[in-house]
């Protein structure tokens, strides 16, 4: 029993510092602008989360919990599809990084995508999907492959 001990408080301590570890690690991520709460809902008037399932794109109608605290939760969470969009077509597909509680947590909320919009994409995009994840490489946190969209023309 003793042998077991020591090696579970070796395990743990592993753990421990491997945590330390990476929180201390710079993340290399995009600049960031940094939005109000108001700005975000402003914004959310012109660019809009959509989700796309058996080619059928959809607006996400957002709760306005989250509309008046954009960083509270995730939008993807219990999704109420709206209206169909046959009016996108893809501007762009950037990289995201979303902070999360535990490594199998995803959890991307409304600021985190508006905030990392690149300069050069914010004023033609007017929806947004989070497609694809991975946990990266730092502990606990998140990257996506976000689908940028403009209107077809």
């Amino acid at each position: 029993m003793k042998k077991e001990e020591s090696l579970l408080d070796t395990i743990a301590q592993r753990c421990i510092d491997f945590d330390k570890k990476k929180s201390k690690e710079k993340r290399e991520v995009p600049e960031k602008r940094k939005l109000t709460n108001l700005k975000i809902r402003e914004l959310l008037g012109r660019i809009k989360p959509v989700v796309t399932h058996k080619k059928v794109t959809k607006e996400i109608v957002l709760p306005e919990d989250l509309l008046s605290d954009p960083r509270k939760a995730s939008f993807i969470w219990d999704i109420e599809k709206g209206q169909q969009r046959t009016d996108l077509v893809i501007l762009a597909k950037i990289t995201t990084y979303h902070e999360s509680g535990q490594a199998s947590y995803f959890k991307p909320d409304l600021a985190e995508i508006l905030e990392q919009i690149p300069e050069e994409y914010f004023k033609g995009c007017i929806a947004f999907e989070v497609g694809k994840h991975q946990q990266s490489d730092w502990y606990y946190d998140h990257m996506a492959t976000t689908i940028l969209y403009t209107k077809k023309k």
